[in-house]
C-alpha cells in the first residue's frame, strides 16, 4: 500500500529491533540504560503522535492571543522595552488563527482509501496497456509523475545514515 507502514509501526519497529537484536547482546550496564531510555523516548513519541499536530494548531493560537493580551496590558507604558512588545504583537497580529486539523485516524482513513483507489487504478492501467490501449500509457504516466516526488521525499526523509534503519 502507499501509505504502509505508519510512523507509529515504524516506531514500533523500532523500539522491537532495540528490544530484541540489539539490548540482549550489550553487557555493558550503561549501555544498557541507554537502550532502555531511547525505548522511553520512542514510546512518548508513539503517544504524542496523534495529538501531537492538535497541540501546535492550539499552541499557535494561544501564543496568537497572549501577545496581544500582553500588549494591551502595557496600555501607554513608555519605553523601548514596552514598544517593543507592542511591535511584537502589532507584528503578528495578521497572522491568521489556525483551524484544528483533522483527527489522525480521520486523516489516515481518508488517505488509505485513496491509496487503495490509486493501486487498483495501476491495476486497472496495466489491463489496459496489456489490452493495446495507447491511453493508458498516458494515464500511467500522470500517476507515475505523481509517485515520484513521493518516492524522492520519503528517500530524502527516511533514510538514516547509509542505509535504512532494519535493513540488512
Amino acid at each position: 500500500m502507499y501509505t504502509a507502514p505508519s510512523l507509529d509501526d515504524l516506531l514500533a519497529g523500532l523500539q522491537i529491533a532495540l528490544q530484541d537484536e540489539l539490548m540482549p547482546y550489550l553487557s555493558n550496564t550503561k549501555a544498557v540504560a541507554t537502550a532502555a531510555m531511547m525505548q522511553s523516548v520512542l514510546q512518548e513519541l508513539r503517544q504524542v503522535l496523534p495529538v501531537y499536530d492538535q497541540y501546535l494548531v492550539e499552541e499557535h493560537n494561544a501564543m496568537l492571543e497572549v501577545l496581544h493580551e500582553a500588549a494591551e496590558a502595557l496600555g501607554d507604558t513608555p519605553g523601548a522595552a514596552a514598544d517593543a512588545v507592542r511591535a511584537r504583537s502589532a507584528a503578528n497580529a495578521s497572522r491568521p488563527w489556525l483551524a484544528p486539523p483533522p483527527r489522525r485516524s480521520t486523516l489516515t482513513d481518508a488517505h488509505r482509501e485513496l491509496s487503495a483507489a490509486l493501486v487498483d487504478t495501476v491495476v486497472d492501467l496495466d489491463v489496459l496497456q496489456r489490452g493495446g490501449d495507447p491511453r493508458a500509457d498516458e494515464a500511467l504516466a500522470l500517476i507515475r509523475a505523481h509517485l515520484g516526488p513521493r518516492l524522492v521525499r520519503d528517500a530524502a526523509t527516511l533514510v538514516a545514515g547509509i542505509g535504512m534503519v532494519g535493513r540488512g
